[in-house]
């Protein structure tokens, strides 16, 4: 094993975590066993504030819809009921994504978290934990096509993978099966929001006839090839039972709409708008000014930087609407770090050759800032992770 004595060593630290879990950390931080304590710690506080989600939280998604031939979109652990799983030829647990994930991020985030969690149980001890996903891009029949290129929601729940389950995100085989090979090309646009390993391990495919090399017919199911059952209301029905929860018999199956617009929850609101930067200049523990890239989301965003005044300050960063301090410039956005991580990164071009760009990763999305100096960066690295950890409690 590569990482055999910086595995004991961050077991050590954490005696009670799955040395395959914590193999992981140590895989996306290259074997940093400081890093890598740093994300696990946020991924503990992470989990005090996201409850582990329930089948209730995904079967409105699992159901099928009356006279169709399976979901809009949904993800699924393919578990035999009896104890185990269906694994690809490398021993690792199936994943199947009916469609894409679809919903608020929220819900699509408890999405992906229950069938991880789930695949986790099948895991191999002291192995890395990862697994097999196949995703099936053309709709099943009456199903609504679900396919689509990662907007905001979907990108949150790419971080939330990389951040809080790193060895799925770095050592997990994607097979996307049956897309159109025109539009393989866009998949490059997909890299800036994934581990380098995902987007390295994912298999653009038209159809199912490559996965006999990757998964023997009695774990293939039917639809792609194979001699594998899966009732979807079955499996809904047996995870209620086990979970000691009771389904409700009214409960429609969730469609998708590509027209409209959920309610997202995953967003914070912001108890300080209207505050001004000049009020907390004395109490924020670092209030300096950043360049802030934009997120690129929507009809007249852009990847741009723009200079912003950023503070932090009581478990939470802030930036204001401009980089002045002054009783006209209010909060603009309040971002909790409680279970976020930050770390420095290198794949991202700043405003300028010379500038240090700095990631803050949060359960709801990802924030990048750069500054000129490498002792700026570091100390905004410093209190940030201070800041994340006292957050916890």
């Amino acid at each position: 094993m590569v990482y055999e004595a910086k595995l004991k060593e961050l077991q050590t630290l954490f005696p009670d975590a799955r040395s395959g879990e914590l193999l992981g950390y140590l895989q996306i931080r290259n074997g940093s066993v400081d890093e890598a304590a740093s994300q696990y710690k946020s991924t503990r506080a992470w989990r005090t504030g996201f409850p582990s989600p329930t089948i209730l939280d995904c079967a409105p998604f699992l159901r099928i819809p009356e006279g169709n031939s399976g979901p809009d979109g949904c993800v699924v652990c393919l578990e035999d009921m009896q104890g185990d799983c269906a694994r690809d030829k490398r021993g690792r647990p199936i994943v199947a994504s009916i469609g894409m994930l679809h919903g608020t991020a929220k819900e699509m985030q408890s999405q992906m978290v229950y069938a991880t969690n789930r695949a986790l149980l099948y895991a191999k001890e002291g192995e890395l934990e990862a697994q097999c996903s196949v995703i099936e891009v053309v709709p099943r029949t009456g199903a609504n096509p679900t396919f689509r290129f990662p907007d905001t929601a979907v990108r949150t729940v790419l971080d939330l993978q990389r951040h809080h389950f790193p060895g799925s995100a770095v050592a997990s085989t994607t097979h996307f099966c049956g897309l159109p090979r025109a539009v393989t090309w866009g998949f490059a646009l997909c890299k800036p929001f994934m581990a380098k390993e995902t987007y390295e391990n994912m298999l653009l495919m038209p159809n199912f006839a490559h996965l006999p090399e990757h998964i023997e017919p009695s774990s293939t199911l039917r639809e792609w090839g194979g001699d594998l059952d899966f009732d979807l209301e079955a499996y809904v029905a047996w995870r209620a039972a086990e979970e000691g929860l009771e389904l409700s018999q009214d409960q429609l199956p969730r469609r998708y709409d590509s027209y409209a617009t959920p309610v997202d929850t995953a967003e914070e609101e912001n108890p300080l708008a209207g505050v001004a930067s000049a009020s907390l200049k004395d109490v924020a523990s670092k209030m300096a000014t950043v360049s802030k890239r934009g997120s690129g989301v929507g009809m007249f965003a852009s990847y741009k930087w723009k200079d912003k005044l950023l503070a932090c300050t009581a478990g939470c960063l802030l930036y204001f609407a401009s980089s002045e301090v002054s009783e006209t410039n209010c909060v603009d956005k309040l971002i909790p770090l409680q279970g976020s991580y930050v770390e420095e990164v290198t794949d991202v071009t700043g405003p300028s050759k010379d500038h240090r760009v700095f990631c803050v990763i949060t359960p709801a999305r990802s924030y990048h800032f750069a500054v000129a100096e490498e002792e700026e960066l570091r100390t905004w690295i410093e209190i940030i992770s201070s800041e994340a950890e006292a957050a916890v409690g």
